[in-house]
């Protein structure tokens, strides 16, 4: 519905910021500058990639192209990696 109704693509886009406003937050707090540069463009990919995975995962875009066990074992060593490099 953010698609077509201005007041749902409203709401949608202040959770939006409100979400990546507070994993800005929390990289910040977590994570060095030396491993993370720019805590709020990281937190807008991790929300960005984990919503997509939710809503392909969800069935918003059709059969899901790989097993859902297989997609969340990807996006958390995604943010893992991304977070706490070795």
């Amino acid at each position: 519905m953010s698609l077509r109704d201005p007041q749902v693509a409203e709401l949608r886009r202040a959770f939006e910021m409100v979400s990546t406003q507070r994993l800005t937050m929390l990289i910040t707090a977590i994570v060095p500058r030396e491993v993370v540069a720019d805590p709020e463009a990281t937190a807008y990919v991790i929300y960005g990639s984990a919503m997509q995975c939710a809503y392909g995962l969800a069935g918003h875009l059709g059969a899901p192209p790989i097993d859902a066990e297989r997609a969340k074992t990807a996006l958390a060593d995604f943010i893992e990696r991304t977070l706490f490099p070795k």
